[in-house]
């Protein structure tokens, strides 16, 4: 939102994110060769939002991941940003213990930093500016923006060309 601020003179109520991304080492690969996109929102009683990926990123390795975290400071470049281990050992691993037997859960083989950029709603933003309509933004996609880029690039394209991107949208 910062960004947008600088450049465009235009806020966007959002909140950045530190989470932590675990690439976790499958027993058998094979069983999970065409594995879902999946997101479990406080569920199975341990209270944690985890989603994860199918193995493409990492061959062998399933991503598993936090959907959330503490705030961070997105002008530093990420460069403070540290794997959460306590949060993937304490929450994504009995999370695949219990749901992903053929999944080593003892500590992800890869882990990683990531930052998200959150709306109130958890919803994205794709809008014209005020000001300047003929300028299209999306931001704010929650942790989704990877998982949703390319339907959202065609949606904002439509939009840049005075498209309806109603159809694409559902």
């Amino acid at each position: 939102s910062r960004l947008l601020q600088r450049a465009l003179g235009v806020g966007v109520a959002t909140t950045p994110l530190h989470t932590s991304v675990g690439y976790w080492r499958m027993r058998r690969p094979e069983l999970f060769a065409n594995f879902p996109v999946f997101i479990n929102y406080g569920g199975l009683d341990l209270g944690t939002d985890i989603y994860g990926l199918p193995p493409l990123e990492h061959p062998g390795l399933l991503k598993v991941c936090l959907h959330g975290g503490p705030p961070c400071d997105p002008d530093d470049g990420g460069a403070r940003l540290q794997p959460g281990w306590p949060q993937l050992l304490g929450d994504v691993a009995p999370w695949i213990r219990r749901l992903l037997k053929e999944v080593d859960c003892e500590r992800p083989a890869v882990a990683e930093a990531c930052m998200y950029t959150m709306t109130a709603d958890h919803h994205c933003l794709l809008d014209r500016l005020p000001a300047a309509p003929r300028v299209v933004v999306g931001a704010g996609f929650s942790g989704h923006g990877f998982k949703l880029a390319p339907l959202v690039g065609e949606v904002l394209a439509k939009m840049a060309l005075q498209e309806d991107p109603a159809a694409d949208a559902e």
